[in-house]
């Protein structure tokens, strides 16, 4: 069987029953492990040589290879005659990385191995590497899948309350004077909340289902941590409806704010037209370069005439106010 190497082999671990972990290499992954303890591999998705290493296990069915390499995937579980595979989803936060908010890790799960795979580095993938790094981790498959959805749960968890407290800033600040600038960060926020209630509904129940598997490398105190993972995605989901459903009647207040402040600016462009249209016209009339126009001769006729349109104008807002326009 090929080894794998630096490019495909992210980590691998030989774990005790007691959780010590003893880091192994490619070539170490080729012996039978210890039936006493299990191995965790955990590999780089898009290598070539990954591929080729799982074609070449015979304990691998090829369907399952083929749902571990898949580029797209949904949350969900998938049985097969020697194992499960599991597609879960987590929190991208590799600012390097494109911006997809949710990234997959994908999991062979037999009673002594796990493979997992991933293209994007996930930090509740990491923390497991970390504990077993310094020797000590999950002491059983069981309670490894159960940290790993614990994980992913948290940091959901954590995008989901940063992104409530960018729309409470949004509901404080721009009610009053929305501006493009505060349209479009609610409009990121409702972008992000898509492919998170696409992926967080299947995932929760893929959680709901893996608390149910009746294996040999789940024990019951596995599953009610599996199971307190699924009720954390459930708040998670209601969180993020609440969300969407604020994002929308923001998006709806700030468009009717719009619309009233450029009716009201409207209005009072109006009203001063109304009121400087006669005077225009009056102005307008006066100022004609034909003979007849009286006052030519009278020094008094300018002040009489600012008189007069200061008059209009004070009659025209009156009538204004008696006709209840302003």
């Amino acid at each position: 069987m090929k080894t794998l190497g630096d490019d495909s082999l992210i980590c691998a671990f030989q774990v005790s029953p007691q959780g010590k972990a003893k880091q192994l290499n490619g070539e170490q992954l080729s012996v039978s492990p210890n039936s006493k303890g299990w191995t965790w591999i955990h590999l780089e998705r898009t290598s070539v040589e990954t591929k080729t290493w799982l074609t070449q296990d015979n304990n691998i069915p090829p369907t399952a290879v083929s749902s571990l390499l898949a580029e797209e995937t949904r949350p969900g579980i998938k049985a097969f005659a020697d194992g499960y595979v599991i597609n879960l989803r987590g929190i991208n936060l590799n600012s390097s990385e494109p911006d997809e908010d949710l990234v997959a890790v994908r999991l062979w799960v037999t009673p002594g191995r796990v493979i997992s795979l991933r293209r994007y580095k996930l930090m509740a993938v990491q923390d497991l590497r970390d504990k077993y790094e310094n020797g000590t981790g999950p002491a059983s498959i069981g309670a490894f899948i159960a940290a790993l959805c614990n994980g992913l749960a948290q940091r959901i968890s954590g995008r989901l309350n940063s992104i409530e407290d960018s729309l409470d800033e949004l509901e404080e600040l721009s009610i009053e004077r929305p501006n493009a600038q505060d349209r479009s960060a609610l409009m990121d926020i409702r972008r992000k909340s898509i492919p998170l209630k696409r992926f967080l509904t299947p995932q929760r129940d893929a959680l709901e289902e893996l608390s149910r598997l009746d294996v040999k490398w789940l024990s019951q105190i596995d599953r009610e941590n599996i199971r307190e993972s699924f009720h954390h995605l459930s708040r998670i989901i209601e969180l993020l409806d609440a969300i969407r459903e604020r994002a929308t009647l923001l998006h709806e207040e700030m468009a009717n704010r719009s619309v009233e402040i450029a009716n009201n600016n409207t209005y009072v462009l109006t009203i001063v037209a109304a009121i400087f249209l006669p005077l225009g016209f009056l102005t307008g009339l006066l100022g004609i370069n034909v003979g007849g126009v009286p006052g030519m001769d009278n020094p008094w006729s300018f002040i009489i005439v600012c008189i007069l349109m200061l008059v209009i104008g004070i009659l025209e807002i009156i009538i204004l106010k008696w006709l209840k326009w302003i």
